[in-house]
């Protein structure tokens, strides 16, 4: 079962420096497996290095395991309460889609823009250290590459958890979370209140975290070192990582109403196919659990180092997740067909913001920082709405925050 305490997990939590340490030990460790990478020794410090070799990043989102019956809501997205605890959630239609004559229901977190009022969504924070069998350590309190400051100081002084003075297409949007400012620009013409906003607050006292040590089997992963650089290149098994991260989730005890992020250092997964053959690298991920008296929605993510991947550095991924965490709680926000763009090779059809986009960044400085924020594709993009009754949908009539996109998805993917 899902939550089941497996043998080799052991543990207990101490108190240190900012943050709460959890050791996981594991007893056992099976032979190692093939894995997507077979460097001998070291990477090389070479703009766009993992490009080069093949391995493409890419977020994804992870089919959630929750009780659709559990999703009920008025005629206005109100949630009705029936006893399930999660975060809070809202519903909206996007009626006639002008080109398959659809109707589509998306549940997003936050509350219905017709409340004019904020919500918060209660966050806590899980940074790993993970512990490979040769020796090396990737370890989120640790600084990135040719950084001072630790991986998970840097994101709790980001844009993601502070308020900034943002502008998107040229029009002002205020003080917001980069994500709250993203929903704010893609409802600008809805004529919403401006009071409406999605706020990601601390669960626990500012700035504090949990800490999951971790060795790492050797059939599930690997790390190599980077030259010039303190922090290890790591790579594990999707399947392997999902099982931890949603295990130290259940074993933390917090509410089902909050969410955790979990953050990773220079660390990314692959994932094995039914003829065990490997693809990297996953970046980061979101989804959600549950039973028939809760839903827990959850994040993934990795801070990566410049230069290893093109058009992706630092947040840019937990920007990617935290945004389609949101826009897509539960992984069944269902949109006409798209693709061939962004990350996106063949065709798929929801209502993941940053896939259209991925690798789209821009630099944003903040706190003495410059930032790497990916640009994020408006609900109207998805939904064709560009030629449609819901025109005015989007800062400035764009499509994306940043305005890379001037116009819907106007066609339905065929392959």
């Amino acid at each position: 079962m899902l939550f089941t305490r497996s043998s080799h997990r052991l543990g207990k939590a101490i108190q240190v420096l900012g943050g709460l340490v959890i050791c996981a030990s594991l007893a056992t460790q099976s032979a190692r497996a093939d894995v997507p990478v077979s460097f001998t020794n070291s990477l090389g410090q070479q703009p766009g290095l993992l490009d080069r070799m093949g391995f493409t990043p890419q977020t994804i989102a992870l089919p959630a395991k929750i009780d659709p019956r559990s999703l009920k809501f008025d005629r206005s997205g109100r949630r009705i309460p029936n006893g399930i605890v999660e975060p809070p959630v809202w519903q909206g239609k996007i009626l006639d889609d002008p080109i398959d004559k659809t109707t589509y229901i998306d549940t997003l977190l936050g509350v219905s823009p017709l409340d004019a009022k904020s919500a918060n969504i209660g966050l806590y924070v899980i940074t790993w250290k993970f512990e490979f069998s040769n020796g090396l350590v990737t370890d989120g309190t640790k600084p990135s590459c040719g950084e001072t400051t630790s991986v998970v100081d840097r994101f709790f002084n980001s844009p993601l958890l502070n308020d900034q003075d943002f502008t998107s297409n040229g029009v002002s949007v205020g003080d917001r979370e980069y994500v709250d400012a993203f929903q704010t620009a893609e409802f600008s013409g809805s004529g919403y209140s401006s009071k409406w906003r999605t706020n990601f607050v601390y669960a626990l006292p500012k700035k504090t975290y949990y800490i999951i040590t971790i060795k790492v089997p050797a059939a599930d992963g690997h790390a190599v070192e980077v030259k010039g650089c303190a922090n290890p290149f790591g790579y594990l098994n999707l399947n392997w990582t999902d099982s931890e991260v949603t295990y130290w989730i259940q074993k933390l005890g917090f509410s089902h109403t909050l969410v955790p992020f979990n953050l990773f250092n220079n660390t990314v997964m692959y994932t094995v196919n039914k003829n065990n053959t490997t693809s990297c690298c996953v970046i980061g991920y979101h989804s959600a659990y549950g039973t028939s008296t809760y839903n827990q929605v959850y994040g993934v993510g990795s801070y990566v180092e410049a230069g290893l991947f093109s058009g992706l550095e630092d947040i840019g991924a937990l920007s990617h997740e935290m945004a389609e965490l949101t826009n897509d709680p539960f992984v069944n926000n269902a949109t006409p067909s798209w693709g061939h763009i962004g990350q996106v090779g063949g065709c798929q059809g929801n209502f993941e913001v940053g896939d259209p986009l991925s690798g789209t960044e821009w630099t944003d400085t903040f706190n003495g920082f410059n930032y790497h924020l990916q640009d994020l594709a408006f609900i109207a993009w998805f939904y064709r709405l560009g030629s449609h009754t819901h025109s005015e949908i989007g800062t400035d009539g764009k499509f994306s925050f940043r305005g890379t996109f001037t116009s819907d998805q106007s066609t339905i993917c065929k392959s």
